[in-house]
């Protein structure tokens, strides 16, 4: 199945010392729903260093997708996560 998303996503985030790897996966974001036992666009795991985002979202929600996931990585480096984690 091709990705919805128009404009190719980036293939990593710089946060920081830290390079997340970005990838548009159906598969991997289906392990990453099952795993935090919820329905997900996206996901950001960040032992792996990776965020994951559905290929199947609107071009503009797969935008808004990756900024939220974004975020995940963005608190938890200037130590935020704990605050805003369950606002994100």
């Amino acid at each position: 199945m091709t990705p919805r998303l128009k404009a190719p996503a980036p293939r990593t985030l710089v946060v920081g010392p830290l390079v997340y790897e970005i990838h548009v996966d159906a598969d991997a974001l289906g392990k990453a729903c099952r795993e935090q036992g919820s329905n997900l666009f996206g996901a950001c795991d960040h032992p792996a260093l990776r965020i994951v985002i559905d290929p199947e979202l609107a071009p503009g929600q797969g935008r808004e997708t990756l900024l939220h996931e974004a975020l995940h990585p963005l608190t938890n480096i200037v130590g935020l996560a704990d605050e805003w984690g369950e606002q994100l």
